[in-house]
């Protein structure tokens, strides 16, 4: 490498505090933080964690991977062109995060260089390679959403343990009573004999679903589904991710009706009379497109509410089951419109916090709301939604 490439790979790799190491595991959402350093913790001794890991490099499979959005000095110094980026935190030492680590980000333009610099082999290593092509998934994914994440991987060919691909403490804390709530309805199904201790019953099977669902203590849960051992731990990640995305459009629901009349509302400044006519179509657009994407949302879960109710209301198993079974293909396409819609929510009360009247630049605008646009490209819209006023275009959301 030469000096000057020295020179920016030294100014390109920064240092990550303890204390930011310590808040992301505190409190790190599971979409935008996939913290491995903890899932080493977990199931370090696992024979198939060890065997099967995500990334090859030993250094990198204990790492912190987020969806970072850039401060206007690191803007200035990567000239990131996106709201939001990939960021490769390698702690010192993965089991005493007190003592920091080195960050990169993957979308700077020297990142194999500096990356491989870091870790001390060289960019064309068979390992380096491979994990830089599962970095590159990564990347691509709207979010770190396990279950999204998970059939993406598999669906590129690569061979990961499912140990990888959790929700994280501080999100499994956060909807433990919603969890909790359907778990009681199985435990009154499949634990008769406990009478009056069915809360107490469920909260402990709560506690063990969030943990590993492919615990043997849920037997009876896999019993009352009528399910076979390899069914049954393929259906119990399925109905985790499906309370997950369930438990997550609840704050969507709240989130996303406020944030819609903002961005047809927000104060566009130093705008023409084209700009200003140009601006307003996007973001009667962009609302637009929110408000059929939630739908969309809603109709996948509401296949579940069917399936759900067949099984602890009529003691019908067969239809959760198969439900169960056939999720992971529906994974990629839920979890990509969550996604997006938690991405504009999130990065719209980022930038303009409640409560005060929202206001952008002409140019400004141009990006965020392309970038807005771009990410629910995806979803595409009937036209004879194409129509519509202000009113029931917010009222879609």
């Amino acid at each position: 490498m030469s000096g000057q490439a020295r020179k920016k790979t030294r100014n390109s790799n920064q240092k990550s505090s303890s204390g930011a190491l310590q808040l992301i595991r505190a409190s790190g959402s599971t979409a935008r933080v996939l913290n491995l350093a903890t899932l080493k913790e977990r199931w370090g001794e696992d024979p198939d964690y060890l065997s099967r890991p995500m990334f090859m490099v030993k250094r990198l499979n204990e790492a912190i991977i987020l969806k970072h959005t850039p401060r206007e000095h690191e803007r200035d110094f990567y000239e990131f062109s996106g709201q939001c980026v990939t960021k490769i935190i390698l702690p010192f030492d993965s089991g005493h995060l007190a003592m920091g680590g080195q960050s990169i980000f993957f979308e700077q333009p020297d990142f194999l260089a500096v990356y491989a610099d870091t870790i001390g082999r060289p960019e064309n290593d068979a390992d380096v390679q491979r994990d830089f092509r599962v970095l590159s998934e990564l990347a691509r994914l709207p979010s770190f959403d396990p279950y999204l994440l998970s059939e993406k991987l598999r669906r590129e060919g690569f061979d990961i343990s499912k140990r990888y691909f959790d929700i994280s403490e501080a999100d499994a804390e956060r909807m433990r009573e919603y969890v909790n709530e359907q778990i009681m309805k199985l435990v009154q199904l499949a634990f008769k004999e406990v009478g009056g201790n069915v809360f107490g019953l469920s909260n402990r099977l709560t506690s063990i679903f969030l943990q590993d669902e492919a615990s043997a203590d849920l037997d009876p849960l896999r019993e009352t589904m009528r399910m076979s051992v390899d069914d049954y731990a393929k259906g119990m990640f399925a109905w985790k991710g499906f309370l997950y995305y369930k438990w997550q459009t609840v704050g969507l629901q709240r989130a996303l009706k406020p944030v819609a009349k903002e961005i047809l509302s927000i104060h566009i400044k130093q705008a023409t009379p084209e700009d200003i006519a140009y601006l307003r179509a996007v973001r009667e657009r962009i609302v637009r497109r929110l408000g059929q994407t939630a739908g969309r949302i809603r109709s996948s879960l509401e296949r579940y509410d069917e399936a759900f109710n067949a099984l602890t209301k009529h003691s019908e198993p067969g239809a959760f089951r198969a439900f169960l079974l056939a999720a992971p293909d529906m994974f990629v396409e839920s979890g990509q419109q969550i996604a997006a819609l938690n991405h504009i929510t999130s990065f719209w009360r980022f930038r303009f916090p409640e409560g005060r009247r929202a206001a952008i630049d002409s140019w400004d605008a141009y990006d965020l709301f392309q970038e807005f646009e771009s990410s629910l490209s995806g979803f595409d819209l009937d036209d004879s939604e194409e129509e519509e006023g202000d009113a029931g275009v917010v009222a879609r959301v």
